[in-house]
């Protein structure tokens, strides 16, 4: 019991991780556009 609690199937991984990336677009998309860490040079 305490293994599956442990690990989540890859259902709800995979639904977790793309209700994060979705969630982090919208984020972005309110943002004024601004350097993000590491990605460009100044």
């Amino acid at each position: 019991m305490r293994d599956q609690a442990k690990a989540p199937d890859p259902d709800t991984s995979s639904f977790v991780i793309k209700t994060l990336f979705e969630t982090v677009k919208q984020l972005e998309a309110r943002m004024p556009a601004r350097p993000k860490h590491g990605c460009r040079p100044i």
